[in-house]
Formats: C-alpha cells, structure tokens, sequence
C-alpha cells in the first residue's frame, strides 16, 4: 500500500500542472459576404472587435464594433470609402482604439498605409494614410511612449519592395519612416518597448528579426531560412519570435524563436507535424510562454486554433485545439488578466476545446528544436521622408448579424477564467505509512459568469504527457487558482486522493 500511495502522488503532481478546467466563450459577427476578425480588445466593462468586412459595402471596408462583458452589442460602425480597406491590426491605448492597414488596390498600384483612430464611444478621430505613388501597406501597430510605432512594406519603384517601420504621434502625425530590407522585403510584426523597437518579416530567401533604437537607427538585425513571421514579442531582456516555417515537404510548421537583447539565438523551436501549423501571437503568463495560432493536424482537411505553452527554456508543456465543423482561422490574440481575447475567420458557430489524444511517438515528433542556421542580415536601412495626410472615409452604422455566418464571419473569442474570489474550496488529505509521511493541500477558486449573446463551452480535459521530469518528492504542498489557461482542476486531485484514503482504512 505505501508504494500505491507513493506512486499515485507522483501521478498527482505531474498530471496537475496540466489538468485545466477551462471556459470558451465565442461570437461571430458578419453579414452575407465574406468577413474577418484582426483584433479582439478588452477594455474595463466593454470589448472592442475589430475586423474587414464586404458585407455592406460593394468594396471591402473595416468594422469597429462595442460589445459589453454580456455579450451585448454597443455601436457598430463601417469604416468605407471609394476604394477598399483593409484593417490589418488594431490596438487599444487609453480608450482608443487605433488600427492600421492598406486604402486603395494592390492589383492596381494605388495602395497607401493608413493608421486612424476611433473614441470608446464610437467616434472617429482621424483616418491618415501616407506613401509614396506605388503601394504601400501597414501590417502591424503597436504602442508605447505615446508614439504610435507601424510596420509594413513599401515599394519605392514598381520592381523593389522593402520594410518599413514609422513613429507616429497619438494624432497620426508622422515623425519619422525607416525604409530597409531587399528582395521583397515586408515587416509584418513590430513591438515597441521603453529603449528598442522589435520588427520582424519576410523577405525571398526567408525571414528577418531587426532591432532598432527610438531614433530609427539599426541596431542589429538577423535572418533565417523561414516562410512567415506573425508576431514579435519581449520580456525580461530576450526577443521572441514566431510564425511558420513553410517546409518544402508538407505545409509546414509552427515555429518559435527565443532571441537575446544583443541578437544573439538562444533557442529555435518547431510544432506540427506538416498541416499548416502557424503561431500568430506570443503572450506570457509569469515564466510560461502561450502561443496562439492555428493548426491543421487534429481535423480532417480544416483549420482550427492552436494553444500551447513552453516554459522559458522552449520545452513544450500542452498543447489543445478549439475545434469547429469547418476552417477556423486565428489572427490575433492578447492575454488580459489571465484571459485570451482573439479573433480571426470561421465558417461555422459550433466549437469546443479539447485535447488531442496522441501517441507517446506523436508527442515526441510533435515538437523539438529547429534545425536552421542563424545569418546576419544587412537591411540596408535608410531614412525617407513621408508625411500623412487626412482622408476621406464614410462612417455609418450597421447591423451585422451574431452567431450565424453565411460566406465566412469574423470569429472572436475568450478562452480562461480570470482570477476571482468568489468561492474558494480547500481540500486536505493526508495518508501515513511507517516511514513516510505526505500532506497535499489543493486550493480552488472558481467563478460564475452569466453571458446573453456569447456561446459558452466549459470543458475538463488532461493533455497527454510531456518530456518534463517526473518530480520525486514525497511532500508537497500545491495552492493554485483557476486563472487562464493554466488554472489547474481540483477535481482530478480530490478523486484520486480520496480513493487511495479508503482502500487504506479498509
């Protein structure tokens, strides 16, 4: 009996960690034709989604619109003109929501950047664009200082296209633009911090990773021979990148890369097995590493979100899909208190997160280190001057329809429990043997939410097992609260624990 119990909480402590009971919460927004979500942002009381739709308008337009923490529709606003726009990404920065993208077509070289901004209460408070006579395109924003910080490509004669990344002021005046990068350059990722700005993008032979300091000025910049890269983050002194890699074979990978301050590569880091796996957004939570992208490798044939958390040394922890009847795509995701909030595209309203169940070999394969070399990339930056001017858009108000996509609809999603004290459950159960002694004390804090428009899903799923180290210590103590994505279920515990005490007693 001491070897059952033994055994049985060495299985208590390594399932814990990820053993989750979590909440998905989930809209669609749309019309007849064909829309997409970029940005899902919470404020305090209110979310704002932010999107590009063509279902009321004849040419593509942009959408803010405000829902409450019910679920409950605000304003909804089209943002429209003579020619498309195309919303690329969006944030919120003091109860403004600013967002940024392309006005105009590619196909017929009138493309120009744009960044405009919109007042909590549905207000438009400017829409600037700027660029030189060919296209130009804004993929990225991000804010700090109180400078607007965009990236994205320009193309300055109708055979080059290189990066770009501009500061602007709050009211979208342009401060200054850095051009930089050969062979097709584009950046599609930026992340500005208190010293550096981060940016990263594709270019023909691959992907680049720059930094620059507040002036615009290069400090370093790094390439691989990857397909994409989705988002740029930092934390504690070390860049981390990630994307897709586009192997030959297959449709590629998801990939993350952990960078230091001056450059140099820690770690690479791939997932998938060759399904069109892609990480679109890098978000932390303390020491863990949550990655949101999309996957193609537990469905047939479709797309469906991707989660997964690492630990800062790149081991993968668990991974688990929201899966629905057919493509789901995500384009972007943010962790708030302990909560995703992400948007994207899908075809269908019905969803549920599990966790795939795979083989020990599936486990091993899914995941490891990316075998690539590290080059020094020379952008070429240079200095240019490009000033932003007002344009005119069209705002009316609209009345899109929730929970039933036709063509496609923007998707937008909540996935977590954000911390609470509303009720708290604690469980002690100690068993003794003649020479051991083992006390587990599990603390639980769970929390009631009450939704009008969203659909909720509550789901307890265990992943499989990971490559971590089984822990050998006979005496713990764990007190964790269900918060995120990674509020650990007091249920598996009790259970367990509970079983084992009256086989003893009998």
């Amino acid at each position: 009996m001491k070897k059952l119990v033994i055994f049985a909480f060495v299985v208590v402590l390594f399932l814990l960690p990820f053993t989750h009971a979590q909440e998905l919460e989930y809209l669609t927004w749309g019309g007849n034709e064909v829309d997409s979500g970029v940005a899902y942002l919470p404020g305090e009381a209110y979310s704002i989604l932010v999107g590009s739709t063509k279902s009321f308008e004849d040419v593509r337009a942009g959408f803010i619109v405000k829902v409450d923490d019910k679920g409950n529709l605000g304003f909804q606003r089209l943002i429209y003109s003579s020619k498309p726009i195309s919303i690329k990404d969006a944030v919120l920065y003091e109860d403004r929501i600013y967002f940024a993208g392309e006005v105009g077509s590619i196909s017929f070289q009138d493309a120009n950047a744009f960044v405009g901004a919109f007042s909590a209460d549905g207000e438009l408070l400017y829409f600037k664009t700027f660029g030189r006579s060919l296209n130009d395109g804004v993929e990225a924003i991000d804010i700090a200082n109180d400078r607007i910080y965009v990236a994205g490509y320009t193309t300055p004669t109708g055979s080059i296209q290189r990066a770009f990344l501009a500061e602007l002021s709050l009211n979208g005046h342009v401060n200054w633009v850095v051009e930089f990068g050969n062979e097709n350059a584009k950046a599609t990722a930026v992340k500005a911090t208190s010293s550096h700005i981060y940016v990263a993008g594709s270019y023909d032979k691959g992907v680049f990773v720059c930094a620059f300091d507040l002036t615009g000025e290069l400090r370093w910049a790094r390439a691989y021979p990857l397909k994409e890269v989705r988002a740029v983050e930092f934390k504690d002194n070390y860049v981390y990148v990630a994307g897709s890699t586009g192997d030959k074979i297959g449709f590629g990978n998801a990939f993350i890369l952990k960078i230091s301050q001056n450059g140099d590569t820690i770690w690479k880091k791939q997932f998938g097995i060759g399904y069109g796996d892609e990480f679109v957004s890098i978000m932390f939570n303390n020491s863990e590493i949550i990655l949101l992208g999309s996957s193609g490798n537990f469905t047939s044939g479709n797309h469906d979100a991707l989660l997964s958390k690492f630990d800062e040394s790149g081991e993968l922890q668990w991974f688990g899909i929201i899966q629905g009847g057919k493509e789901d795509m995500v384009a972007k995701g943010i962790l708030k208190d302990g909560v995703i909030y992400a948007a994207g595209y899908t075809e269908d309203v019905s969803k549920k997160f599990i966790v795939p169940s795979v083989s020990e070999v599936t486990w091993e394969t899914l995941y490891g280190s990316l075998d690539i070399p590290e080059e020094k990339y020379s952008p070429e930056p240079k200095k240019i001057a490009l000033e932003s001017s007002d344009y005119e858009v069209h705002i009316k108000t609209v009345s899109g329809t929730l929970n039933s996509p036709k063509n496609g609809d923007a998707w937008f999603f909540r996935f977590g429990k954000e911390k609470s004290e509303v009720e708290t459950t604690t469980t002690t159960s100690v068993e003794t043997t003649s020479s051991t002694s083992t006390t587990i004390t599990t603390t639980q804090t769970t929390q009631s939410q009450t939704t009008t428009s969203y659909t909720t899903t509550t789901d307890t799923s265990s992943t499989p097992q990971s490559s971590s180290t089984t822990p050998t210590s006979t005496s713990s103590t764990t007190s964790e609260e269900s918060k995120g994505i990674c509020g650990p279920s007091a249920l598996v515990l009790f259970t367990l624990v509970s079983l084992l005490w009256r086989k003893r007693k009998r």
